[in-house]
């Protein structure tokens, strides 16, 4: 309505459900009609190979190649986005669900139980109580009334500490506030849930030596690419 020629859409579907998904491919379809120039900025490849003419990947901060996407397929694109070749398909044994490891009874009469072996997703619009949800399960939030059981012991309203030192564990929607401390090292950030224990600290004293060599073991481990380096 500006009047623009070229429209930048960095991550746009990050929020959206499927259904917004298709909505939005088919508005940016209409825009290019009109003669319009869209970048779409996504790293999801059903959204490139359903939207786009022409395709230029980056990695790690440098141009790969540029390809007609017509002229490639999804493994191709992965392939180039990631530097080595992607399996698609996981092979997995079928898994028979054991007894209940977490068990839930809060919010409202909202009810959930976790079994062994056993993977459960809790789907919803974003705003609608995830994020709480989460954050009383991991002991960020208080939660009026209810029961959390962890293991058979009861991880109702403890502590972030106590609710990890009980077997719950989380990765947070937003790493760089709920995930790290942004003032604090790559090394200090890494022992974060363990900076009492040994060998990283005696008596109260942290072993820097042994905070260091473990923060090159797991930057190695796992290819993190800290600032800087």
């Amino acid at each position: 309505y500006r009047g623009a020629e070229t429209l930048i859409l960095d991550e746009p579907t990050a929020s959206l459900t499927p259904q917004e998904i298709e909505g939005l491919m088919e508005i940016i379809s209409n825009l290019t009609a009109d003669g319009k120039s869209v970048i779409l900025i996504t790293h999801k490849l059903k959204e490139i190979t359903a939207s786009s003419d022409n395709c230029t990947i980056i990695r790690q901060g440098k141009y790969i190649q540029t390809v007609k996407v017509a002229d490639v397929d999804e493994n191709a694109l992965a392939a180039m986005m990631v530097g080595r070749d992607v399996n698609f398909k996981v092979d997995k044994k079928d898994q028979e669900a054991g007894e209940v490891v977490l068990h839930v009874e809060i919010l409202k009469g909202f009810h959930l139980d976790v079994r062994k072996g056993e993977i459960v997703g809790l789907a919803g619009v974003d705003g609608n109580g995830q994020t709480e949800l989460v954050e009383i399960l991991t002991g960020l939030r208080k939660a009026e009334s209810g029961t959390i059981t962890m293991l058979g012991k009861n991880v109702f309203n403890k502590t972030p500490k106590e609710t990890f030192d009980n077997g719950i564990s989380s990765i947070p929607a937003d790493r760089q506030k709920h995930g790290l401390v942004l003032e604090f090292s790559n090394e200090d950030n890494l022992i974060l849930q363990h900076f009492e224990e040994e060998p990283y600290s005696s008596h109260g004293i942290l072993n820097r030596k042994a905070i260091k060599e473990h923060a090159e073991e797991l930057i190695e481990k796992f290819d993190v690419r800290p600032r800087g380096c």
